[in-house]
């Protein structure tokens, strides 16, 4: 579209009839304006069209899209953000520690997370395990309440933007399925185990195939919106 604009930019520059700037005479660009032995006029018009076309596709389709687009992505941003902290303030819970908010500041972070929950706290477990042990049930309702507040979210994302990158698509829509299949989990231990094991891939970013990424990839899916 930017090319086809250029391009009837010049063919209005070319194919009018009224003297050409000073600056350009007695130059390359003058011998490029020269206009056509004939339908100067026809070609002039279809390229003003064509611009006026595209000022009005940017002013009524792209810019409001692009204005609807960065505030769903911010407003997003701005729900997992909430949506972590609400899920370590509960394993904070679980373990009976204490915390504040520049704790919480700290754990959002996944190589402190993965560092501050492997931390050893007695001969035969750590931090992490704790939090496992300690998941009674109002724990758990509060990790699924927070787990189906952030898949709304997601799926109002999903259901309002038109996505450039398939796997984003594919990343956001499969972890709303996986959350919805957590929904109905108990405090039996194959319930507690699939969930801690979901949860732990989430704020560490572990995969079996890359293991631990430098980068968060669900704020990366998002910042790619």
């Amino acid at each position: 579209m930017w090319a086809l604009s250029f391009i009837s930019g010049f063919l209005i520059l070319k194919t009018s009839d009224d003297t050409l700037l000073p600056i350009f005479q007695d130059t390359l660009f003058e011998s490029w304006l020269i206009r056509f032995d004939v339908g100067n006029e026809i070609i002039s018009n279809i390229s003003l069209s064509f611009i006026v076309s595209v000022i009005f596709y940017l002013l009524v389709v792209w810019l409001p899209a692009k204005r609807k687009r960065n505030l769903i992505k911010y407003n997003y941003k701005k729900q997992y953000s909430a949506f972590k902290k609400g899920m370590i303030i509960v394993f904070l819970s679980a373990c009976n520690q204490s915390y504040n908010s520049k704790l919480l500041n700290k754990l959002n972070i996944q190589s402190e997370f993965k560092r501050y929950f492997e931390e050893q706290v007695s001969q035969s477990q750590n931090r992490w395990h704790v939090v496992i042990n300690g998941l009674e049930e109002q724990h758990l309702k509060d990790i699924l309440m927070e787990l189906e507040l952030f898949v709304n979210e997601t799926d109002y994302v999903l259901n309002n933007i038109e996505f450039k990158d398939k796997k984003v698509f594919e990343f956001l829509n499969e972890l709303k399925r996986t959350v919805y299949r957590l929904k109905n989990s108990t405090l039996e231990y194959k319930d507690v185990k699939m969930i801690s094991q979901f949860i732990w891939q989430i704020f560490t970013g572990w995969s079996w195939s890359d293991g631990y990424p430098e980068s968060d990839i669900i704020q990366d899916m998002i910042n790619e919106i």
